[in-house]
């Protein structure tokens, strides 16, 4: 068995097929349940992000799991996307250990550095984990996955120079306007990514800050930790009118913001111009929105061309987490690799161990009892000094060759017929 990935990603997919195959959190744990049983793979695990789904699993022979992965996407998130493979990467073994380590480390995101997947893969693991479909190869990953990318962060200053798409949403709204203290920013939603917007608003010196949630109470308490007014959703068309700047980040699968309630917002301001923020995927803005004169919309994607200002900075710390990972990586795979010749050593061990003692019992009722005790002690010394050779040999082979390791059935085969070793008959 061996590693698999696949999945599409903000490389691979414009964010308008994204948003249709994303999964949301609370989606995952039977998402997770319905992909194993469908791909029939022993371990699985679904990452679900704004800017990426992948599926990991070990590859089991014969199954059509690229063509099984695309019709769950699709089937699951109720999409219509008739060739999605044209978006998607299938990535086996090593590359595929490699994908994972750097998705860890923040390397493969549209922020490079951000430690927020870093989460995101804990929670993935812990559905899977819990559900049972993660067992002990995908726990064994995941837990030198997490190692690896706490290496990153300690051992390189990529998360300090690192933005969240939050951030930089502050950024674009500083573009902008220059000056952000005068402006009236509304937060429409109360989750995470609005938190830290918020955060990065009152950093730079905003004092008209208000937020809008469904629930009030969440609104409220949202308002009590970060300052500004709270609202409920009746409120929401009331605010759009009052502000500037709108950040758009909620739970919701639909538009919350849709464009003939935004042609009547606008007219309501005098043509003045709004500019909106859409952080969320699937949007919760409807796109058309954007071709209404005097409103200007912005969605995750668009967030790109600040994000690249940005790399300049973390090129050179990018370069040393590469380092970190590609050490990381031949690390496991040895350790993978001396895992997995377990079985053949110790059918190796067992046959020599069997042969000599069918021998020495052949000679047993010509052997004094206690005379045959020093000689089965000294056949079992025997064996370890024999055995030792052996397997230094199959280990050294196994490095040349890693492919073998991966059909251990095959490599048993080969040891068994390069020492003349035979079932019992």
């Amino acid at each position: 068995m061996q590693l698999k990935v696949i999945g599409l990603n903000h490389r691979t997919a414009p964010l308008d097929i994204r948003e249709k195959v994303t999964i949301p959190e609370d989606s995952l744990r039977d998402a997770n349940n319905l992909y194993h049983q469908a791909v029939k793979s022993k371990e699985t695990m679904i990452l679900s992000t704004c800017n990426r789904i992948e599926t990991y699993f070990f590859e089991q022979e014969g199954n059509w799991d690229e063509e099984i992965t695309l019709r769950f996407l699709c089937d699951f998130g109720k999409a219509d996307i008739p060739d999605l493979s044209r978006y998607t990467y299938t990535l086996r073994g090593k590359e595929a250990v490699s994908h994972l380590l750097r998705v860890a480390s923040g390397l493969d995101s549209m922020v490079v550095g951000e430690a927020q997947i870093t989460g995101q893969l804990k929670s993935a693991h812990r559905i899977a984990r819990e559900e049972g479909t993660a067992k002990k190869e995908l726990n064994r990953l995941m837990s030198y996955t997490l190692f690896t990318a706490k290496k990153v962060r300690t051992e390189t200053s990529l998360s300090e120079l690192s933005v969240s798409v939050s951030s930089v949403a502050v950024e674009l709204a500083r573009k902008i306007f220059e000056d952000l203290s005068s402006r009236n920013v509304l937060l429409v939603g109360a989750g995470k990514m609005s938190r830290l917007a918020a955060r990065g608003f009152v950093s730079a010196g905003v004092e008209g800050l208000s937020v809008v949630n469904r629930t009030l109470e969440t609104a409220l308490l949202f308002s009590d930790e970060l300052g500004g007014r709270a609202f409920g959703y009746e409120s929401l068309q009331k605010c759009l009118v009052s502000s500037d700047i709108v950040i758009v980040s909620t739970g919701a699968r639909e538009h919350i913001l849709t464009r003939p309630m935004m042609e009547k917002i606008i007219r309501e301001r005098k043509n003045q111009p709004l500019f909106i923020i859409d952080i969320t995927v699937p949007r919760n803005v409807e796109p058309a929105v954007n071709s209404i004169d005097g409103i200007f919309l912005y969605d995750i994607d668009s967030l790109v061309s600040v994000i690249n200002e940005h790399m300049e900075s973390r090129h050179e710390e990018a370069g040393r987490a590469e380092e970190i990972i590609r050490d990381h990586l031949e690390g496991f795979l040895e350790y993978t690799r001396q895992m997995s010749l377990g079985p053949v050593v110790r059918a190796l061990r067992h046959k020599v161990e069997e042969i000599l003692l069918e021998e020495l019992e052949a000679q047993r009722d010509k052997i004094p009892p206690e005379e045959y005790e020093r000689m089965k002690e000294l056949m079992f010394r025997t064996v370890n000094r024999l055995s030792h050779p052996l397997i230094q040999e199959i280990k050294s082979s196994a490095e040349d060759f890693p492919e073998l390791l991966q059909n251990q059935e095959h490599l048993e085969g080969l040891v068994r017929e390069a020492f003349r070793l035979r079932e019992k008959e």
